[in-house]
């Protein structure tokens, strides 16, 4: 009689943890343990949830499991602000989500398909940079980042922005998986986009010099990359000065810019705007 009883609180056990591993599989679920995390945790990461009205976002999610939802909430909150930066673009313009309920509609210049830095790039540090190829280097019709030049790369810049910042949150939280070390090393991805957009910039201050003009009069671009410049440099920081986040996150691409990347970065930022002042650098 007690090994019965004992067989049926194994299997009770069993279907109870079954049952539970499967509370996630429905799109319905996804999206409300992702919302509920978002609000409870992050700063910006429910208002670019709340951006997608058809809930699409539950695809980025790679499993059923509580701790498939949180490994994959990087990449949810990346390609979600994607969807919303283009909401507040439309085709009137280059649109970003910065942070705090601030949206820039950024109007176009002329634009030179990235795709073009493969003749203006030494191919060795193009190799050193584990996006080159999947952003710029192969090319790819419709890819934002190619076909949007210097704005696209600025949409992935943010998109990386937010998706680091809303796994920093939810990781501070308390919030863990068996495989926290992230896949992805978003980190990595703010010095190579950075990178990407100096030698951008280079690249048509050589060979496209009214190009290279129209992008330092469009003031709103210049702001919308200051922004996410200092709140990206915030988040790198917190990254690399923190010894409980520092061992996952970690990049050698910075070795690769040279005094006249960085230079050109210098020249391209508005160095005294911030969330509070930037309407005043409109113009």
């Amino acid at each position: 009689m007690k090994s019965v009883f004992f067989y049926l609180l194994i299997l009770l056990i069993s279907i109870n943890s079954s049952t539970a591993q499967s509370t996630y599989k429905s799109k319905d679920k996804k999206k409300q343990y992702l919302l509920y995390i978002s609000k409870k945790h992050c700063t910006d990461a429910l208002s670019i949830l709340k951006s997608d009205d058809k809930e699409n976002y539950t695809r980025y999610v790679r499993g059923s499991k509580k701790e498939d939802l949180i490994e994959s909430f990087n990449t949810v909150v990346h390609e979600t602000l994607h969807g919303y930066n283009f909401d507040i673009g439309g085709f009137d313009g280059q649109g970003y989500y910065i942070g705090s309920g601030i949206e820039l509609l950024v109007p176009d210049t002329e634009i030179i398909n990235s795709h073009k830095l493969n003749s203006f790039v030494n191919k060795e540090k193009r190799k050193k940079c584990d996006r080159y190829e999947i952003y710029i280097g192969n090319k790819t019709p419709f890819l934002s980042s190619q076909v949007d030049g210097i704005y696209g790369l600025l949409n992935e810049f943010s998109a990386y922005y937010h998706g680091l910042k809303a796994e920093i949150e939810i990781r501070n939280a308390g919030l863990k998986c068996p495989t926290f070390e992230w896949q992805s090393n978003s980190l990595e991805a703010y010095y190579e986009f950075k990178l990407f957009m100096s030698w951008y910039l280079q690249m048509c201050k050589k060979n496209h010099k009214q190009v290279y003009q129209d992008i330092y009069a469009n003031n709103k671009l210049r702001v919308a990359y200051s922004i996410f410049n200092k709140q990206f440099t915030l988040l790198a920081d917190e990254i690399t000065s923190n010894e409980n986040l520092k061992p996952y996150y970690t990049t050698e691409i910075a070795q690769l810019f040279t005094k006249t990347d960085y230079a050109e970065l210098k020249k391209f930022e508005i160095s005294e705007v911030t969330i509070n002042n930037y309407k005043e650098y409109f113009k």
